[in-house]
């Protein structure tokens, strides 16, 4: 899908370059809105501060449009992606890169959502 976003080129340069995208890169380029930490995010969704807080059907329905052609691109290339990863790691020939990359990256940091009772 980051061809839909960038340039066939640019998109090539990022798959096969392997390294770990720059989170100011992704800002820049507009791959993330934002950063925010998960307290914050949560509270300004409650809060009405996010766009997220929208609702109804005149929202929903404008999503589903503006976002009908990206999800037909994402399930279109959903399963060769999958036999991609899935050959990829059955050879294990790109286990020392995967070490490297996932050596380089911050551990996720899990957060639990919980809905109040209205």
């Amino acid at each position: 899908m980051l061809e839909k976003f960038f340039a066939r080129a640019a998109m090539l340069d990022i798959v096969y370059g392997c390294e770990a995208l720059p989170t100011s890169w992704a800002l820049d380029h507009k791959l993330l809105n934002e950063l925010s930490e998960p307290d914050d995010l949560l509270r300004r969704r409650h809060s009405g501060e996010s766009p997220l807080c929208l609702s109804g059907s005149p929202y929903r329905q404008t999503k589903q449009s503006i976002n009908g052609s990206f999800i037909s691109g994402l399930l279109d290339v959903a399963k060769v992606a999958k036999e991609v990863h899935i050959a990829s790691f059955m050879s294990k020939s790109a286990e020392h890169h995967f070490d490297r990359v996932l050596s380089q990256r911050p551990q996720p940091q899990l957060i639990e959502c919980r809905r109040e009772a209205p």
